[in-house]
């Protein structure tokens, strides 16, 4: 049963009477039903929900009014239309329900009053509760579209991909052939989906871009469930070696540089220098299912003669992942022992759709903690003030016993006026979530487009609703309870004499307040770590000068220049060009520049004169290949040999390069010049130089030292430039000299320290979403804190009129209420120091520059919820302090 449906069968047995709930009970479901199905949006479904249950709390409110033969407006026939108007017959004569829907109209409206008489008491529980619901909502939300559901398609739950594995937890795409062995498992798998990748550059629709280019079999839109919007799907004599140049539109790029034109279709493009023809357009929010997160640009026919990338697999409905991983580990040793030799890779299947949230896994954990955290604050506020309020109303409470208000009554008094502030706060979440989800959409990293697509479902509508209830009734009833429960005749002897209050109350309050400024340290602390590890970042030793450096990706069309002298003749003409600028100091080019790598390097490593561990021996290289001059124009320290010769550059020469950790950990006790070393079965390398290590992986990595290496080589793909005077000026100038000298080629030019916070854009998405939750825990834990200590603070009024005539000084009644605030923020400090010890592990993995245990973080953490707790109760002690002692003693 879905949520909704759910919340309204249990809203329709609450409220109506039992002979006229058994009677159209199912009737009242199928027309809910009806009515929520028409909505045609997650947003219309749940305003159709709340009207429907307004109209059915209206029904029976009016229910048997009147007495006998009175026709019930309790529900209405399916073809009747919205709201609950059919009207029906339940008989005639006296109805023994009559009084208890009195009674129920009477509680509704007492409620509403009741809530209506303290309207800040309300919009605190309001606005706490949504706060912590929209947040969650919103987080919740995003783990759903990035890690839990990633693929908008059918049976996405059953969709795996297939891949090689090497020592050390290298993951490449399986084999052909290793994937017809596993795919061929009839008994576990469904059906099969190849595809390979690739890019392409359209020209001739303004300047050139290079767009993703999958390859995609003729079934590709039928695994997924899906289909083109525009258009048609390949057919076969596409398919085929030699077919015609057919291709399919991906959505992005069709509505970007087409204007989402149907006409499109039958149209000719230049991709690569060569026609195509438009036979589609990819459907919306189409995610690639092997979890690549570049949003495809257009799709190409799977040819026999191309080269499958990837596999995916979409298993039985009662097969599971666990029962095919052991198959495939089964039929790795089984391909081993036939040939005679030890397995040299394994494989493995991950669910379809994981890699694009792999980057974004341990930063959404980290906020799923902290998300709960703030929900458990408000929460605890919540509690805090309903416990303030059940005791308030004591008196009351047991006036109204003693006039003979049954305690039933009382409690279902306390439970709609908590239905209705759970509403209330379900539905600010919801708008909360919504405007989360928008923020998170606005923050999130270029390079991380599965934030993006992140949305509101109906699930996390009904989560939110489904929490604020819950919440309100949880916390809401049970001090009700408690309170109706009490007797009465000992309440109002005591009367509201200073301290007939509950201790136990007290004792409850004050440690919520410990709770909540527990938790708000820690969630502060984890802020404050992310926030040095950022302030680290900007000022790391990343092993060259960025400053100053200009980086332009650049890959000359292979179709204009083909490898060879001429294509070498051709980027040295574009380096000179851009060298030549006023603007620039020097230039070079490379396959890359860190935090990421131009290349990685597989295969066993052999070094010359010595045996190398076999494990040490797997670890794969991380490297470039570089031009003369790269190392001068990046400002990389060269530390000990020379750089590459332009000889050794044109003829790619058997040298190396190595990185500073790389040549101690293979010649610890000697020179590495002139040492010799082979990757697999490569030629022998010679060491010509050492240069400072880089962060080949990334600055913030959980990956041990990489090995690195340098190959002389005219490849492109990266221009370097350093640069002079104003930054903006030497770009723009850069621009037009490549648009001169490669007019087909697509240019992006970024600076390098831009590039380098990129490569940390998570940990900034991360620091920025919880220091926001942190600052929304600390004002709630204050909040918390001044509702406490003001509540305690007009109940000690008399005690307080008391001290002040027998000659207590205003200074000294002001410092009893801050110092009692202050003594809740040490023990709740110290309480979270313990808790935030034991958190910190979450974001260890984050960190950089920055131990868990920072002082600093802790430090100031403390020092903000210090400053909070003073503000917080200076209010409370100044009113104190102002009491006129003649008044306070005769108020009671």
């Amino acid at each position: 049963m879905r949520p909704g449906r759910w919340l309204f069968a249990a809203l329709a047995r609450l409220v109506l009477p039992r002979r006229m709930y058994d009677r159209l009970g199912a009737d009242l479901l199928a027309t809910h039903d009806e009515v929520v199905a028409s909505a045609t949006s997650p947003v219309e479904r749940v305003r159709l929900w709340w009207r429907e249950a307004l109209a059915l709390l209206r029904a029976a409110v009016e229910a048997r009014h009147g007495g006998a033969g009175q026709s019930q407006r309790a529900g209405r026939s399916r073809g009747a239309g919205p709201g609950l108007r059919a009207d029906t017959a339940i008989g005639r004569g006296p109805d023994p329900t009559a009084a208890w829907s009195h009674r129920l109209a009477d509680d509704a409206v007492h409620a509403f009053r009741a809530v209506a008489r303290t309207p800040g008491h309300a919009l605190f529980i309001v606005v706490t509760l949504g706060l912590g619901i929209g947040a969650s909502a919103a987080v919740y939300s995003t783990i759903r579209h990035t890690l839990t559901h990633p693929l908008p398609y059918e049976a996405a739950d059953r969709m795996v991909t297939l891949w090689r594995t090497a020592g050390g937890g290298g993951m490449f795409p399986a084999t052909a052939e290793q994937a017809d062995v596993w795919g061929s498992q009839a008994d576990l798998v469904e059906a099969t989906l190849p595809m390979g990748s690739g890019q392409k550059t359209l020209t001739a629709e303004g300047l050139p871009e290079t767009l993703s280019s999958p390859r995609i079999p003729g079934n590709y839109f039928g695994f997924l469930g899906i289909a083109p919007v525009v258009g048609r799907s390949f057919v076969e004599e596409e398919l085929i070696d030699g077919g015609p140049n057919s291709v399919i539109l991906g959505y992005g790029t069709w509505t970007r540089l087409f204007g989402a034109d149907p006409g499109v279709v039958g149209r000719a493009i230049q991709l690569d220098g060569e026609p195509w023809t438009v036979v589609g357009v990819g459907p919306r929010d189409a995610p690639l299912p092997t979890g690549i997160p570049t949003p495809p640009g257009v799709y190409l026919p799977l040819r026999p003669a191309d080269r499958v990338s990837f596999v995916v697999a979409r298993l039985r409905p009662d097969a599971k992942l666990e029962t095919f991983q052991e198959r495939i580990d089964t039929l790795v040793t089984r391909a081993a022992a036939e040939a005679g030799e030890a397995p040299r890779f394994g494989g493995t299947a991950t669910a379809a759709g994981t890699l694009a949230g792999g980057r974004l896994r341990n930063a959404l954990t980290t906020l799923a903690w902290a998300v709960g955290l703030l929900l458990l604050i408000a929460c605890l506020n919540v509690s805090a003030l309903l416990i303030n309020r059940a005791d308030a109303r004591r008196h009351d409470t047991a006036v109204r016993i003693a006039m003979g208000v049954g305690r039933r009554r009382l409690i279902r008094q306390h439970v709609l006026e908590s239905l209705l502030l759970g509403l209330a706060a379900g539905g600010l979440g919801v708008l909360t979530a919504f405007a989360g989800v928008g923020a998170t959409r606005a923050l999130h990293p270029s390079d991380l487009p599965a934030l993006g697509r992140v949305a509101i479902d109906p699930p996390v509508l009904w989560f939110a609703l489904g929490l604020g209830l819950l919440t309100s009734l949880v916390f809401g009833m049970l001090p009700s309870i408690q309170g109706a429960s009490a007797d009465a005749l000992s309440v109002l002897r005591a009367g509201n004499r200073p301290g007939s209050e509950r201790k136990g109350s007290q004792r409850v309050r004050w440690l919520l307040v410990v709770s909540e400024v527990a938790l708000s340290f820690a969630l502060l602390v984890g802020s404050g770590l992310l926030i040095r590890t950022m302030a680290a970042v900007q000022g790391a030793d990343v092993g060259f000068e960025p400053d100053g450096l200009v980086v332009a990706s650049l890959s000359l069309p292979s179709w204009t220049y083909p490898q060879g002298p001429d294509r070498d003749a051709a980027l040295e003409a574009i380096r000179s060009t851009v060298e030549r600028l006023g603007a620039v100091e020097s230039a070079s080019m490379s396959s890359g520049l860190p935090p990421v790598p131009g290349g990685v390097y597989f295969g066993t490593l052999e070094v010359q004169g010595r045996t190398v561990d076999p494990e040490e021996a797997g670890r794969p290289f991380f490297g470039y290949g570089v031009q003369p001059g790269y190392f001068e124009t990046i400002g990389q320290p060269i530390l000990a040999g020379r750089t590459f010769t332009q000889a050794e550059a044109t003829d790619e020469a058997d040298v190396f390069i190595v990185g500073e950790s790389t040549a101690r950990d293979l010649w610890p006790d000697q020179s590495p010049l002139g040492q010799q070393m082979r990757i697999g079965d490569g030629e022998w390398h010679t060491i010509v130089g050492v240069v400072a290590d880089v962060p080949a992986t990334g600055i913030i990595s959980s990956t041990p030292p990489t090995r690195q290496l340098y190959t002389p080589s005219y490849a492109d793909g990266t221009l370097l430039a350093r640069t002079r005077g104003s930054r903006a000026d030497a770009m723009s100038q850069i621009v037009a000299a490549l648009r001169v000298a490669a007019p087909d080629t697509p240019i992006d030019v970024t600076e390098a320290t831009f590039r380098i916070g990129e490569s940390v854009a998570v940990q900034r998405f991360t620091m920025r979403l919880l220091a926001a939750l942190a600052v929304m825990a600390a004002a709630l834990a204050s909040i918390g804190l001044y509702g406490v200590i003001a509540q305690t603070v007009g109940r000690r009024t008399r005690e307080i009129g008391i001290r002040m005539s027998v000659g207590a000084r205003a200074s000294e009644i002001g410092w009893m209420v801050v110092r009692s605030g202050l003594l809740a923020v040490v023990v709740g400090l110290g309480v979270g120091v313990g808790l935030t010890l034991a958190g910190t592990r979450l974001i260890e993995n984050q960190l950089y520059g920055v131990a868990p245990q920072d002082p600093t973080s802790f430090g100031g953490a403390a020092l903000v919820l210090t400053v909070a707790a003073l503000l917080a109760t200076w209010v409370p002690a100044r009113r104190a302090a102002c009491v006129d002692p003649v008044r306070a003693i005769t108020s009671e």
